[in-house]
This record gives C-alpha cells, sequence and structure tokens, in this order.
C-alpha cells in the first residue's frame, strides 16, 4: 500500500489531489503518512468535505466515551468546549485540565483524522502535559495503533521519558488497557522501532527517597 492509499484508508480522502507544489510536503521523509490538505490550511471544519467533519465528529464522542475522561466533569467539559470550537472556527490545539491539549486526547483515542488535522496545523508532536507525558505516551497506554504509527513515523521519540522517567512502552506494559485488542500490535511496532521499557522501577525508588 503506498501513502495515498495509507492516508486514503484512514482518512477517506484522496492525496493525489494536493497541487504540485505541496506534495513534497506529503512525500518529505518525516512525513510519510501526513496528509496534508489546502483545504485544511484555508478553511474551518464547518467547511470542510461532510466525511471529514463527520469522522472528526465521531472521534470527539469516542474521547468522551473513553473512561477516564468520562469520569473528570471538567475533562468533558474541555472536551465538549473544544468539540464546538472546533465545529465553528477550525482545527487548533487547546490545553486543558492537566496541561492535556487536544493532541494528547487525539493520541488516546486513536483519532486519526483528529491527529493528522492537528499535525497540519503544526500542533507539537512531543507536546507534554502536567506530567511530561507525550501524545506517543498515551497512544502506547491505549494501544491506539493507527495513532502510534502516524506520531513514530513523523518523528515522535519513541523512548521520551515523563515526570516519572517512564517511557511509552512502559506505559504500554504496564497500565496499557487488557480489553484493547490493538495493544499487542502497537507493542510489536513500537519495540520493531527501538522503544525499550523503563521508569517505574526508578520512579518508586525516587519515591521512596522523598524526591519525587
Amino acid at each position: 500500500m503506498n501513502r495515498h492509499d495509507y492516508a486514503r484508508s484512514l482518512t477517506g480522502t484522496d492525496t493525489t489531489e494536493i497541487p504540485s507544489n505541496l506534495t513534497h510536503l506529503v512525500h518529505g521523509p518525516k512525513t510519510p503518512f501526513l496528509r496534508f490538505s489546502v483545504l485544511a490550511l484555508l478553511k474551518p471544519l464547518n467547511t470542510m468535505p461532510p466525511q471529514t467533519t463527520t469522522i472528526i465528529d465521531g472521534e470527539f464522542e469516542r474521547l468522551k466515551s473513553i473512561q477516564m475522561n468520562a469520569l473528570d466533569k471538567n475533562v468533558m467539559a474541555f472536551l465538549e468546549a473544544t468539540h464546538k470550537s472546533v465545529q465553528a472556527k477550525g482545527i487548533y490545539n487547546p490545553r486543558g485540565p492537566f496541561e492535556r491539549s487536544l493532541i494528547h486526547y487525539a493520541a488516546m483515542g486513536d483519532c486519526t483524522e483528529l491527529l493528522l488535522q492537528l499535525l497540519e496545523t503544526e500542533a507539537p508532536i512531543e507536546d507534554r502535559d502536567q506530567n511530561k507525558r507525550t501524545p506517543l505516551s498515551w497512544a502506547a497506554e491505549y494501544g491506539s495503533y493507527n495513532v502510534t504509527k502516524i506520531l513514530v513515523q513523523n518523528g515522535a521519540q519513541v523512548n521520551s521519558l515523563d515526570d516519572t522517567y517512564t517511557s511509552p512502552l512502559t506505559w504500554l506494559k504496564y497500565a496499557g488497557h487488557p480489553d484493547c485488542k490493538s495493544l499487542p500490535a502497537t507493542k510489536r511496532f513500537l519495540k520493531s522501532n527501538g522503544a525499550t521499557t523503563r521508569g517505574f522501577k526508578r520512579a518508586w525508588i525516587l519515591q521512596k527517597l522523598g524526591r519525587l
């Protein structure tokens, strides 16, 4: 499957329609799967193709159904407000409770269309929340296989450490949701790209020493 077919399978959009003077944004070495749409740069979500709007609306609903989000009224309020704002004004990367931004939520929910749109607006791929966790860290914990592939292929650091010195693969191994069918595939992909497990033991020692 080539880049255009891969992007189309995720988003339903034909990347061959991109003007020739922008094709380097699709075929560049760090953006093999990044669908760079001129419409996304110039128009808000509510003037995009209905299929794109429908996909992103569904992804927001999926984020609201994740248990960790659903149990926190502040997170739910943030997601509701951001969803409405995106519908009216287009994609951007606001920051909410726990200093998590929309790209962190897109990662945990395996929201490929939302992630691609955020990357098009140059949302930082190594964005950090209040615990210094990256989007890839959240994607790994939730077994977000498609998002994990996009993040890594676009330069995300597979062994980035958070404030407890924990790597994405460690989050997957010790906190990954066992009912997630894509968890094994996500683990294999991360390991094939050099990911290692580290962090929990060191964090436990630092806590005992009163340094965390």
